[in-house]
This record gives C-alpha cells, sequence and structure tokens, in this order.
C-alpha cells in the first residue's frame, strides 16, 4: 500500500517481519517495530535484524521503537528512536522525514 509517498509492508508480529526481510520482497528504508508483539517482540526482531547474517543487507536500516520504552530494556537494544503510544500520523512523518530524507 502507499501512504504519503512511501511504500508500507506491514507485517503483524516480528517473526513475518523477519519473513519479509528474508524472502527479499522488501527493501525499507526504515523499520517501526512495536516492542511488544506476539510471537517475537520488537527486542527480539531487532537482535536478529543487527546480528544475524540473514539479515546483513538490512543491518543498517533505521529501526524505530515504538510503544513505551522500559529503561531496563536499553542493553539490548539498537533502535535509532523511540515513539510513544499513542502517537500522531504527523509524528510518524516526521520520524520518516528524519531517517529517510528525500
Amino acid at each position: 500500500m502507499k501512504r504519503h509517498g512511501h511504500e508500507v509492508s506491514v507485517a503483524p508480529d516480528g517473526l513475518a517481519g523477519l519473513e519479509l526481510l528474508a524472502q527479499g520482497s522488501v527493501c525499507p528504508d526504515i523499520i517501526f517495530c512495536d516492542f511488544n508483539m506476539p510471537r517475537m517482540d520488537g527486542y527480539e526482531f531487532t537482535r536478529a535484524v543487527r546480528t544475524d547474517p540473514r539479515y546483513e543487507a538490512h543491518r543498517n536500516v533505521p529501526i524505530v521503537g515504538v510503544g513505551d520504552f522500559p529503561e531496563d530494556r536499553k542493553e539490548y537494544l539498537t533502535y535509532e528512536d523511540c515513539m510513544p503510544k499513542p502517537f500522531t500520523p504527523s509524528a510518524l512523518i516526521a520520524s520518516i522525514q528524519i531517517y529517510c530524507p528525500q
């Protein structure tokens, strides 16, 4: 789907997101990742993208964590930014413009 001039791919959880990346069906410029998802949460997803050789092509894609950021989990993350919920469409667009200027 296209939104505000950007192609958007959606995955219901971290495992599905990793499957999209592994298939090569998407080559994202930015990833928004919820901290709390079923099957695989945002922490595990981000760790896989940053360390697993299967996702090396995506290792430097900015990942923006979405939701409440627990301070005690900081050492497990390599998020570029965090966006608390609820967020506005303008906050989402602003984040895209920061990490994907065109």
